[in-house]
């Protein structure tokens, strides 16, 4: 009898034992796949982001693209970027924000000048450099010294953006809609014209984007 216990307490302790070991190999597996699912999906939002940079889209539907013997998917809704990575059991999910419009668009003022007996300001230039496109949507221009001068006209290349009525000092220019699709494509206010002589004045410049995302530049310009 005492032999016949002792042989059912090791029969336990085997499959208690084997029991203990099977887990212990799951639970490793699973952390196995985590690990390698983490490490694609930081891949992933690595691609993501050199897509928007590049000025093409992130998105990539199922069945997704394959890294690693594993795989992800990347997802856009506004400016949230949401990546989805798979390796074996394991799911793993990052979400991270776009750049805005403003971001992806560089406006230079450093050359800015004034002609025209001082009421045509031109020589401001803007590319988009991230992003598949950008859209400068207003504007707001202010003014040192602000008095009776308005602005009457906006032209970007061969585009007449805005046209009358008069605009004063700090008020929004409402555009019609600009948009940048190239990358790196310089585009040129040839023509941002004003009531009055604006000789000695220094400008304050308020691009307004789709998004709503703002870029503000204060210049003094040359001819002034």
């Amino acid at each position: 009898m005492a032999f016949l216990g002792l042989m059912m307490v090791f029969s336990l302790f085997g499959l208690s034992l084997a029991s203990i070991v099977t887990t212990s190999q799951e639970t490793n597996s699973d952390h196995l796949y985590y690990d390698k699912a983490f490490y694609v999906g930081q891949t992933a939002l690595e691609y993501a982001m050199r897509r928007i940079y590049e000025g093409v889209s992130p998105v990539v539907a199922e069945p997704g693209q394959g890294f690693s013997s594993g795989n992800f998917i990347i997802a856009r809704e506004g400016r949230i970027v949401t990546v989805t990575a798979r390796h074996g059991t394991s799911k793993v999910v990052h979400s991270v924000e776009s750049p805005t419009e403003a971001d992806c668009t560089v406006f230079d003022v450093t050359s800015a000048s004034l002609t025209l007996q001082g009421k045509r300001l031109s020589q401001i230039q803007f590319r988009k450099i991230c992003l598949e496109k950008t859209t400068l949507d207003k504007m707001v221009v202010s003014w040192t010294d602000a008095g009776s001068e308005a602005l009457h006209l906006v032209r970007v290349e061969n585009d007449t953006l805005y046209s009358e009525p008069n605009v004063p000092s700090n008020e929004m220019t409402e555009l019609s809609d600009y948009q940048l699709l190239a990358q790196n494509n310089q585009n040129n206010f040839n023509d941002i014209r004003f009531t009055s002589d604006m000789t000695g004045k220094t400008f304050t410049m308020t691009f307004v984007m789709r998004d709503g995302s703002t870029a503000v530049h204060t210049f003094t310009p040359t001819g002034s």
